[in-house]
């Protein structure tokens, strides 16, 4: 929905209870997956294991840093539920 656009996946993050500081970290990490890998990412969404994978060594490690949070589960159908 948001199409990797910050504003509008903080925006979206903050009306489900987060904080804007956390919101906006989600929000980072949303924009980095559309910027660094939009390739992978364009073919299945999170659904492509090389989607992913991209997000998963270019964006996670600065939203671990901003968030905090280190253990995130791995992908599932059930998890996107």
């Amino acid at each position: 929905r948001c199409m990797g656009r910050f504003a509008c996946a903080t925006d979206c993050m903050g009306k489900r209870g987060y904080s804007r500081k956390c919101s906006e970290c989600f929000g980072e990490l949303v924009s980095c997956s559309a910027a660094k890998c939009w390739a992978p990412c364009a073919r299945g969404g999170d659904e492509n294991p090389a989607c992913r994978s991209c997000t998963k060594a270019k964006c996670r490690p600065s939203f671990e840093v901003c968030s905090g949070i280190s253990d995130l589960p791995e992908w599932s159908k059930v998890a996107k539920a």
